[in-house]
């Protein structure tokens, strides 16, 4: 998804412009690590949990809605691929 949505933006974006790039779900880290090692059949024994950095970032998140929404005529774009399950099955297998 996020290579194709800047695909689209190379072809048809405008110059000078900033386009965020962004599926419109939120997983924590600790979510997605789940779901990798679920994926390869592996638990939680393979985690090695440290203490938080200071100034650690608690979530990141971007605002996508100008591709997501199409609100430029020129770039729209959807996510194919937006249960996060399903796609860390793909990029997987």
């Amino acid at each position: 998804d996020h290579c194709a949505a800047i695909y689209i933006v190379m072809k048809n974006g405008k110059a000078g412009e900033a386009y965020n790039v962004g599926g419109g779900m939120e997983l924590t880290n600790e979510q997605l690590t789940f779901q990798i090692l679920a994926q390869m059949n592996f638990g939680v024994e393979k985690i090695k949990f440290v203490e938080d950095r200071l100034g650690h970032d608690i979530r990141y998140s971007v605002d996508a809605s100008k591709i997501l929404k199409g609100r430029l005529s020129t770039i729209v774009f959807a996510p194919l691929y937006g249960n996060p399950t399903e796609s860390i099955n793909r990029l997987m297998f």
